[in-house]
């Protein structure tokens, strides 16, 4: 018998509480892990086969978007509601088994329509590869259902375990391959055997806590409601706009239409961009702010509520995103030749202009449009695709990695901003000028602080100093309000609260 879920002995503050220290932990070592396995890969490698390796890694993204049409987001966003153990199990398994037969079906077409597409992007030679990556992909698929099960039960502790075990195992892998002078062909098997790791580590974690699959989760099919119906298409198309602005598609258009180097180049900028990004609180909390931002609207039904959290999520979101492009601004270049090679100073630009993206433009605008129940309006901020797609390649053609990476931050924010405007609408969702300027003014100070000191000591040492001015500064301008200081003293375990009450004066 599966141990009771915690949502139903335990107040919502209670478990986002318990599962705070676990979200915290599963993106900071995910990030750690996962930059160390890409720097010994880029270090490893030559840029053209870095390159290679990039875009074919990329595939992933594609298989698992088509075969959930929006059913990742239904999970998360549903399953909450459910107020039986045994309905939210019956939820899971019905809808991961028949999306796994729709992943099999990509999957499977993917494989053989290959060799078309294979020496346009300039992977000709590289099918053997794919055919190690391809299961991989698929249970990964399958990771992802389980992984949003346990998220919504506050299961963030074995999700965090999870997470590491599979990291953990893609860079002892590496460290074996480049021992061994791997090719790319044991890199792709090694992505293989972690993830079919990580799947029987979730596959058993979720039959212990949210109770196993039956027979008939197979025969029956999920009913859904038409608001159910409604969101998940809406979420479906929102994802596939999102999908021809991400990493991948920006990949697959400079594999087209530039060079494998100049891929290497764009790959290294959004690798780390991208492992910012997981540091992010909007990104580390999210599975736990979607549920707690659903479930405390369906108890207030109050604007009021949505702008707090909404205010609360951006502002410490900028803290940290601000943090990234005052430091990386004054000593990036440097620390990119340093810890990669000479080869990717080049990256600086193209990961500057997507750390301006993510910095300036970026704000948890969706989540709120999926909570006030009009997750249409996120379809209709996809005309940025345009943008991505109609400048990305003659950007491409011309500027290669930093023309792609400026089409993408232009992308960024036009869809943003569409999505704000929709929802000053109807809604009176007020942007946190007040607070997005003392995090700039924060930033200027420290940015120029680094100027300073990179010309008299190490840019090592003048980055850490850096990152205690920016702690400081965050202080100092009071950045977060009172009421900000009190949620977010609310919802932090008591051990942890001195040192939150050092970083941000809760």
């Amino acid at each position: 018998m599966s141990d009771p879920e915690p949502t139903d002995v335990l107040s919502l503050k209670d478990s986002a509480r318990r599962s705070l220290p676990y979200a915290v932990l599963s993106g900071a070592f995910r990030i750690v892990l996962s930059l160390t396995g890409m720097l010994l890969l880029v270090r490893y490698l030559p840029p053209n086969l870095y390159g290679k390796w990039a875009v074919m890694i990329g595939f992933g993204a594609p298989i698992i978007l088509f075969s959930s049409l929006g059913f990742l987001h239904s999970l998360m966003r549903f399953t909450p509601a459910l107020e039986d153990a045994e309905g939210r199990s019956r939820f899971l398994w019905s809808v991961l088994f028949r999306r796994l037969a729709v992943a099999l079906v990509i999957c499977i077409a993917t494989f053989l329509a290959f060799p078309l597409f294979a020496e346009r992007l300039g992977l000709a030679e590289q099918s053997e590869v794919l055919s190690w990556l391809i299961p991989g992909f698929f249970l990964l698929t399958a990771s992802q259902y389980l992984v949003v099960g346990l998220n919504a039960g506050f299961h963030q502790r074995e999700v965090f375990y999870g997470s590491v075990l599979q990291q953990s195992g893609i860079l002892i892998t590496v460290l074996l391959g480049i021992q061994w002078k791997a090719d790319l062909v044991y890199f792709a098997a090694a992505q293989f055997v972690a993830n079919a790791i990580y799947t029987l580590f979730n596959l058993t974690v979720a039959i212990r806590y949210l109770g196993g699959p039956r027979w008939v989760d197979l025969k029956t099919k999920h009913h859904e409601r038409s608001e159910e119906t409604h969101y998940r298409r809406s979420s479906f198309v929102d994802d596939l706009g999102n999908s021809f602005i991400s990493p991948d598609m920006s990949r697959f258009i400079l594999a087209a239409f530039s060079t494998s180097p100049q891929v290497a180049i764009y790959a290294v900028a959004t690798n780390i961009v991208q492992r910012l990004r997981a540091l992010m609180p909007l990104e580390v909390f999210r599975p736990l702010a979607t549920v707690v931002f659903f479930k405390r609207f369906e108890e207030t039904s109050t604007i009021a509520e949505i702008n707090r959290m909404f205010h609360l999520l951006f502002t410490v979101n900028r803290i940290v995103t601000v943090a990234y492009l005052a430091l990386f601004i004054p000593i990036g270049h440097e620390a990119l030749v340093w810890i990669f090679r000479a080869d990717y100073g080049d990256s600086y630009l193209p990961a500057l202009a997507l750390l301006i993206s993510m910095g300036v433009f970026g704000m948890p605008i969706g989540l709120v449009a999926q909570t006030l129940r009009r997750p249409q309006w996120l379809v209709y901020s996809k005309i940025a695709v345009l943008l991505n797609l109609g400048l990305g390649i003659p950007l491409t053609i011309e500027y290669g990695a930093l023309g792609m990476a400026c089409a993408t931050a232009l992308s960024e924010l036009s869809k943003n901003l569409i999505v704000y405007g929709l929802l000053r609408r109807e809604f009176e969702i007020r942007y946190p000028w007040g607070a997005s300027i003392r995090i700039f003014m924060a930033a200027t100070v420290v940015a120029l602080l680094l100027l300073f000191l990179k010309q008299h000591i190490n840019f090592i040492v003048a980055g850490g100093l850096g990152g205690v001015a920016w702690l400081v500064s965050i202080r100092v301008f009071q950045v977060l309000s009172n009421d900000q200081r009190q949620l977010l003293r609310g919802v932090t375990p008591p051990r942890f609260q001195k040192a939150l009450g050092l970083l941000v004066g809760a």
